[in-house]
């Protein structure tokens, strides 16, 4: 009895041993893809491993884990092709911003800074396209709109030659600050040459189309107030009385002449022409600049 009960307890002893055996083998076997599956995700959390590796799991693992496998594999994917579009669309829409803004706005605009800058002394020039309604009437909407973006880009392009920034466009309202992104000492004097470099070229772009475009000019000095403004569109605008009063002088500037307040007349070297007669007690009209102008 006493050989039978110990045979018997040893017998136990390994019945359990070998159980246990099994059963850890088993629930490694069960485990193994469970732990390969969470490490992967574990990786891609981290950035450390492309997603583009699928996840290769011990032999002979159950369907259903080479199924989860499988569906996991096909979410990074797609996260993966996600990624990237929002990567497209937001280079996109820098591409759309820098064309939109001065560079230095744009950049801020990508980094998410308010963009929103007071300046106490800056010259503002409003030119203003006449003639592009007729020139609709005349000969259609594509040679007008093909006039007017010949005469935005050769304008931003002389703009940044006297270190001006575009400001905004508004219909055939072309906008431009001087003094704002860079600082300059003659500030007034640059712009007045831009305006009247400006009158020149849309004078020569109308005559190899043989269309009656002329440019009328506005130009004052003051304190201004410009940045990003807009909730649904994005729009970069220029805000101040010299702002008001340089659309004002556009207004009764005559084809191809740069109207100029009485503060930026005081500003200009002796080397402008000055109109004979002023249209305003604090208006003067500019015909032009001897010698070269400032770049």
């Amino acid at each position: 009895v006493e050989d039978y009960a110990r045979d018997m307890l040893f017998a136990i002893a390994l019945f359990v041993v070998i159980v246990t055996f099994v059963a850890v083998r088993w629930s490694e076997r069960i485990i193994a893809p469970i732990r390969m599956i969470a490490a992967r995700l574990r990786t891609v959390r981290g950035g450390s491993a492309s997603t583009d590796v699928e996840a290769e799991l011990p032999p002979k693992s159950p369907e259903e884990y080479v199924e989860l496998a499988s569906n996991i594999d096909l979410m990074l994917d797609r996260l993966v092709e996600r990624r990237a579009a929002v990567d497209r669309r937001t280079a996109e829409r820098a591409e759309i911003v820098a064309d939109f803004l001065p560079a230095a706005a744009a950049q801020r605009t990508a980094l998410g800074d308010d963009v929103l800058d007071h300046v106490p002394s800056a010259t503002v020039a409003v030119l203003v396209i006449d003639g592009i309604g007729e020139l609709v009437r005349e000969s259609g909407d594509q040679d007008s709109r093909d006039l007017l973006a010949v005469v935005v880009d050769e304008l931003d392009d002389l703009a940044a030659g006297y270190g001006i920034e575009r400001a905004k466009i508004a219909g055939t309202t072309y906008s431009a600050v001087c003094g704002v992104g860079r600082p300059y000492l003659d500030p007034a004097p640059r712009s007045v040459s831009f305006a009247l470099a400006a009158v020149d070229l849309v004078r020569e772009l109308a005559a190899d189309r043989r269309a009656d475009v002329t440019l009328r000019v506005g130009v004052d000095s003051g304190h201004i107030s410009v940045g990003v403004s807009g909730r649904g569109g994005l729009v970069y605008d220029a805000w101040g009385e010299a702002v008001t009063r340089a659309a004002e002088l556009s207004r009764k500037s005559a084809g191809g002449a740069v109207a100029v307040s009485d503060t930026v007349r005081r500003q200009l070297p002796d080397d402008f022409l000055l109109a004979e007669g002023e249209t305003d007690d604090d208006v003067a009209i500019v015909t032009g600049r001897i010698g070269r102008p400032v770049g």
